[in-house]
């Protein structure tokens, strides 16, 4: 990465309350319960604010100043009445502004969600997608990639608290993105039983995909199904949360069976249609959970190869791969 220029030495008054907080990605980790104030307001209390705030300008100087660090310091001023700050203008590029914040912020972008955060943050705020394709994916470890930007921005739109687990969990893209499909309230009230269920990855992604299968199939919403008599005695029975996690998941899979089992009656009959003939094998995962066809088959001479790969690209099997696709 360039290294940055240093901040001018002009060093002038700002009222606080004008600045433009548009910057502040630390304003969206104090959402999500990352944003430590305790050891620096302990210090602020006994010193006071020494280091000036650091602020930056649009290219023609009007408008209020753009604060780019000093968060904490602002916030803890304003707890306090103070209505003016030293501020040091740092006379930044856009593509300097952007770089500074990556340094500032680069560390604690420890997860796919906190990325997402992020260059959603900088998309939202305008900066220039080749840069941030090319300068600032990289940096972060990622290919710079238009689909996979727009991946990590969908990421981006989940509830806070799910974005909060899914930082604590460490979830991957690939379930972060399962989750993008879920109904935002399920999610969301799934979440508040993070007390009294054990919700790990896997197991969140697990309730999610069964709760969100029986609503469909019941026409129900997330809170007529959580008014199940049956849900409520699991939950409020005062049990410890191993015990209260199997058997809500217990009872989840019994209700989610039916369903399963009616699809892969309809996903036999695409077999048998399709496939019966087939000099190849088709499987799926049955859980449904992985949108996924396994073709496989063996052959041991060159004409068998040749019929093997003229029945793979045939009309008739991608239409049955498609039908058994649109069951998941």
């Amino acid at each position: 990465m360039d290294q940055l220029p240093h901040p001018s030495k002009e060093i002038s008054i700002v009222e606080t309350e004008a600045l433009d907080l548009n910057l502040g990605f630390s304003l969206k980790l104090r959402e999500l319960g990352l944003w430590k104030t305790e050891h620096l307001f302990s210090s602020l209390e006994t010193s006071g604010i020494l280091e000036p705030i650091l602020v930056a300008y649009e290219q023609d100087s009007s408008g209020p100043a753009l604060l780019i660090d000093g968060f904490k310091r602002l916030m803890w001023a304003r707890d306090r009445g103070i209505s003016h700050l030293s501020a040091m203008d740092t006379s930044l590029s856009p593509r300097e502004l952007l770089l500074f914040l990556l340094q500032k912020h680069g560390n604690e972008l420890t997860s796919c969600a906190l990325i997402a955060l992020f260059l959603d943050f900088v998309a939202e705020r305008g900066f220039d997608s080749h840069l941030i394709l090319n300068e600032i994916m990289p940096a972060l470890g990622l290919q710079g990639h238009a689909k996979l930007l727009e991946k990590y921005r969908r990421v981006a739109t989940l509830p806070v608290k799910v974005l909060t687990l899914c930082h604590k969990k460490d979830f991957s893209l690939k379930r972060c993105i399962n989750l993008t499909h879920q109904p935002r309230q399920l999610l969301e009230r799934l979440i508040e039983l993070e007390g009294k269920l054990s919700l790990s990855a896997s197991l969140f992604q697990e309730l999610c995909d069964a709760i969100s299968d029986i609503l469909k199939r019941e026409g129900l919403s997330v809170e007529e199904f959580f008014q199940r008599k049956e849900i409520i005695e699991i939950l409020e029975a005062g049990q410890d949360r191993a015990t209260t996690t199997r058997l809500f998941r217990s009872y989840i899979r019994k209700l989610r069976n039916p369903l399963l089992t009616s699809y892969q009656r309809e996903l036999q009959k695409i077999h048998k249609t399709y496939f019966s003939s087939a000099p190849f094998h088709v499987k799926w995962d049955e859980t449904l959970e992985n949108r996924r066809i396994e073709i496989s088959s063996t052959v041991t001479d060159i004409e068998e190869l040749r019929n093997l790969s003229k029945a793979i690209s045939s009309e008739k099997t991608k239409k049955g791969v498609k039908e058994l696709l649109s069951r998941f």
